[in-house]
């Protein structure tokens, strides 16, 4: 449960647009710069891709080419147990047409699923 009382994630709360398209605001892990995420608005139909321009263009790096960075989906069990041992969370690459939303909405935490974006460089 998120600190206003509701079930929705964090990476999940949403406005609505003028053109009656939903826009979510997605976290994004990993983005060089003071802070450890920053957030993104997104509609149901972004792409990884799209998503990719979009936080190019936001932290400047408008003469890098998107070909040389990708997003990977984090998802963690957390265990309601204390005794449970930790399991290492779930990571894969984000192709680069997949719909962000799909993802954020493919995370169950009342089943004690959480996950993160996170922006990575090819190396």
């Amino acid at each position: 449960e998120n600190p206003t009382g509701s079930n929705v994630p964090a990476s999940m709360l949403f406005s609505e647009d003028r053109r009656n398209e939903m826009v979510y605001k997605v976290t994004v892990h990993g983005i060089p710069g003071p802070e450890p995420f920053t957030v993104f608005p997104v509609s149901e139909k972004t792409t990884a891709k799209q998503l990719l321009q979009q936080i190019l263009t936001a932290t400047e790096r408008t003469d890098s080419d998107v070909t040389d960075y990708y997003l990977l989906e984090e998802k963690a069990f957390i265990s309601k147990e204390k005794n449970e041992c930790k399991k290492q969370p779930f990571q894969r690459v984000i192709g680069p047409d997949e719909e962000i939303e799909k993802i954020l909405s493919s995370w169950c935490p009342e089943e004690g699923h959480v996950g993160r974006i996170i922006f990575k460089t090819k190396e």
